[in-house]
């Protein structure tokens, strides 16, 4: 009986302890105010750039002390650096040191919205990364004799250059309605150059530049020796036409390229767009007649044309182009097929002198010879602006299209730097890219980014 009391005893104490753990209340959260709300107020951001000495030539020894990052025209402290070599380098002779040892895996913002950064400080070496190559021909915008002699290029390039694990793929302007897949297949890249076709439809013709063709109201005005009512007039409203045909198909390539950098934006790493182009101007006529800038054959003459100036057409689609090639990461390497050209009178010219043996005034091919010129020069300014803009350079006025390719390959290598800057002051990539400078302390380096 003793037994049985204490059996009830202990039972009794167990379920009152069972029924005070049901009863017990789950602890409440603590509430988060505004106030108490954890904010990140900085981040790394990072940009590429590219060196190279006086003669073009990639220099790959730098260090960090070599390089100043500047926001809003204010110094930053370098908190990131590393070195991303694509292989083949011609190294400058300079004094080197280490680096400052940081990791660059770490997450943060790029420059131009960058989505791979390297996760080694340091020298990368070629195997340990891919090169990424878009090659565009812009069929829309070459000559019949172009064509030829771009594709040549192409097959050396592919046949010399490319290698195990690069990325490559070809397409033209003309048909770009779906970006090729990437391979570094050989066989499949030379088929797809072997396809490659001029169209009627270019504003490019037979040669590098149409000859001269004067109207019947023209040759009568060089006949006569004096102006005929109605001459300027019917000359202006052709050369009209054909500037706005030619305008449109600028238009065109331009989409072209931005569905190809929209195709391009989710690879990793720096990316590449070679441009094969006769190009394209950025002016409209009403601007003809006003100065011409001297060019260089290279990517660092005059100035290029102001791409706001007009407001509309192809200046406006080029600045949605760069725009989007900078968040995608993708540099243009613009490569103009004509290399370097005699613009002074032709023999197919259409010259009505050279039938009458008298002296003729100077007149309406003079004229023609000189706008010419101009519209030569300012297709090379379209060609200019794109590089300029993305971080590339333009190869101009060289007539061995192989050795601008061999500028493209060796410009694969780059500098990632890095700094820590406050968000708050900072509206989105965009915002970033306009605010940030990078300069060098060696006057005679040049640095693109």
């Amino acid at each position: 009986m003793k037994r049985f009391y204490m059996f009830c005893l202990v039972l009794l104490v167990l379920s009152a302890h069972a029924y005070s753990q049901r009863r017990r209340p789950a602890p409440t959260p603590p509430v988060i105010t505004s106030n108490e709300e954890i904010k990140v107020s900085t981040n790394l951001i990072r940009v590429d750039v590219v060196v190279t000495d006086k003669k073009n030539r990639p220099v790959s020894n730098l260090n960090p002390g070599d390089f100043e990052i500047y926001e809003d025209g204010k110094k930053q402290k370098i908190s990131d650096f590393s070195y991303v070599s694509s292989g083949k380098q011609r190294k400058t002779s300079r004094p080197t040191s280490d680096s400052l040892g940081l990791e660059t895996g770490s997450g943060g913002t790029n420059l131009k919205d960058k989505i791979a950064i390297p996760t080694t400080s340091g020298s990368t070496g070629g195997g340990e990364i891919r090169r990424t190559f878009v090659i565009v021909v812009d069929n829309l915008g070459l000559s019949f004799r172009s064509v030829g002699e771009v594709k040549r290029s192409i097959r050396k390039f592919i046949n010399e250059q490319v290698r195990r694990g690069d990325l490559v793929s070809i397409l033209t302007t003309g048909r770009s309605g779906v970006l090729p897949a990437f391979t570094s297949n050989k066989k499949q890249l030379l088929a797809t150059v072997k396809k490659i076709k001029w169209t009627g439809q270019s504003r490019g013709g037979a040669d590098y530049y149409d000859p001269i063709k004067l109207t019947l109201l023209e040759e009568v005005s060089e006949q006569r020796g004096q102006d005929i009512p109605g001459v300027q007039e019917e000359a202006a409203l052709l050369e009209d036409v054909e500037l706005e045909r030619k305008n449109n198909l600028a238009i065109a390539t331009m989409r072209s390229l931005q569905y190809v950098v929209g195709g391009m934006s989710n690879l990793p790493g720096r990316k590449s767009l070679i441009l094969f182009s006769e190009g394209f101007s950025l002016t409209n006529r009403s601007n003809r007649n006003s100065s011409v800038a001297n060019a260089d054959d290279s990517d660092t003459g005059a100035p290029p044309s102001s791409m706001n100036q007009f407001g509309s057409g192809a200046p406006d689609a080029v600045k949605a182009l760069t725009e989007s090639a900078n968040q995608a990461s993708v540099v243009i390497y613009p490569i103009d097929p004509r290399g370097l050209q005699y613009l002074g009178g032709a023999g197919a010219d259409d010259d009505v002198r050279k039938a009458f043996d008298r002296n003729f005034r100077p007149g309406q091919t003079e004229n023609k010879r000189t706008n010419r010129d101009y519209e030569f020069r300012q297709t090379q300014d379209g060609l200019r602006v794109l590089a300029k803009e993305t971080g590339g350079f333009a190869v101009l006025n060289q007539n061995n299209l192989g050795k601008g390719l061999e500028r493209v390959i060796d410009d694969q290598s780059y500098y990632l730097l890095g700094y820590i800057t406050d968000m708050e002051t900072i509206d989105g990539p965009k915002q970033v890219f306009e605010k940030v400078s990078v300069r060098l302390k060696d006057p005679d380096l040049r640095v693109r980014y």
